[in-house]
């Protein structure tokens, strides 16, 4: 199967076909701070930076994948605080029209059937492409 890439701002009715969180994340992930305030507001406010993976025959979603554009400077000690941190960051750089340099990969949604497919490294390389069309 050959998957493509196709962000959210490309094909914004992709949010309507995105895998249901509760089939990827343990319970307590849907229950954060972060999640509860922020993940829709990826979507919303960073569509370019999320995608799908699709069935190039079908165009049946089989994958998603979150990534949040922010400042790095290079050094470990400069990486953020986590996921969490990354997010608000990122989001606030946009809201706030501040700089960014890199690309952070928050996740890569694959269901159980998906897994062991190739997914990954397919999500992996458009996260990349991604990076390079937004000079990141």
């Amino acid at each position: 199967m050959v998957h493509v890439a196709m962000t959210l701002a490309d094909k914004p009715a992709l949010r309507n076909q995105q895998i249901p969180d509760g089939e990827i994340w343990p319970e307590f992930n849907l229950h954060g701070r972060t999640y509860l305030d922020s993940w829709d507001r990826l979507s919303d406010e960073l569509p370019e930076f999320q995608f799908a993976m699709c069935d190039s025959e079908t165009g049946e979603v089989v994958a998603d994948a979150h990534t949040v554009p922010c400042w790095w400077d290079g050094a470990p000690q400069g990486l953020s605080g986590g996921f969490d941190a990354t997010i608000a960051e990122g989001l606030f750089r946009r809201a706030n029209d501040q700089p960014v340099n890199t690309l952070c990969a928050i996740a890569a949604e694959i269901p159980t059937g998906g897994r062991g497919t190739g997914l990954a490294a397919d999500i992996l390389k458009a996260m990349g492409r991604i990076a390079e069309q937004h000079g990141l």
